[in-house]
Order: C-alpha cells, then structure tokens, then sequence
C-alpha cells in the first residue's frame, strides 16, 4: 500500500507515519510539506497513492483547493482521501466531504485513538 501524508506540522506527520508503520509495516509512505510539493510528487509518482492524508491547513493554497485539484485527477480515481484537523467539527467535514474527501479525522488526543481511526480507514483490527 502506498500513503501520501500532505502536513506542513512535522510533529503530526511523523506521528501519522509511525502509527501507519506500526499497523500496516509494508506500507511507503512519502510525505509532503505544502499543497504545491503534495501536487508535484502525486504527477511524479509512477503510481498513484491509495490513500492521501491532507491537513485542513496548508501555508500555500487552502485544503479546499487543494483537495479539488486531486480529487479531480485522473490518476488518482482509485485514491481515498482523508481530510484531517486539529479542530473540526461537522460543518468543516460537511465541506470536505461535499469536496470529495471519503474520510474526515479530527486529530486525536492520544495514540490509541488515532490507531482506532486509522483502523476504520484501512478496514483493519487492531488488538487492543
């Protein structure tokens, strides 16, 4: 499986990507710090991610742009996209999700959590 995490908050990122490697160890993950490398690296890639994690907050264009512009892609027609946000609530995964998003994740508070999201995302069990 192959995982873009798109977060110009490299704290976030590297525990996205720790926890991804922790559950599913085949996975490569490439990352991205702004809407523009994530744009670049998804044309350069030779194959399309299977899932894209994009923050809700990125330095150089908006997420909702961003994510319209990927979504859009045909390149990546089999891709999920998962929004996240430290805070969110339903009207902003409303707008993701109406954008084409297929998952809205608020950052969760602890490493657990964030295990169970991503085992609803990736449809796998993670033992308690």
């Amino acid at each position: 499986m192959n995982v873009l995490i798109v977060s110009d908050d490299e704290e976030d990122s590297q525990v996205l990507f720790e926890a991804i490697g922790e559950m599913l160890p085949d996975t490569v993950c490439c990352m991205a710090d702004t809407a523009i490398q994530c744009l670049k690296l998804v044309a350069d890639l030779p194959a399309a991610p299977d899932f894209i994690f994009l923050d809700s907050r990125l330095p150089d264009m908006s997420s909702d742009e961003c994510l319209e512009k990927l979504v859009t892609n045909p390149k990546l027609i089999s891709t999920k996209f998962i929004m996240y946000a430290g805070l969110g609530g339903p009207e902003l995964e409303k707008r993701f999700m109406e954008r084409g998003a297929d998952y809205f994740l608020e950052k969760p508070g602890s490493i657990t959590q964030l295990r169970h999201a991503l085992s609803q995302i990736f449809h796998i069990s993670v033992p308690s």
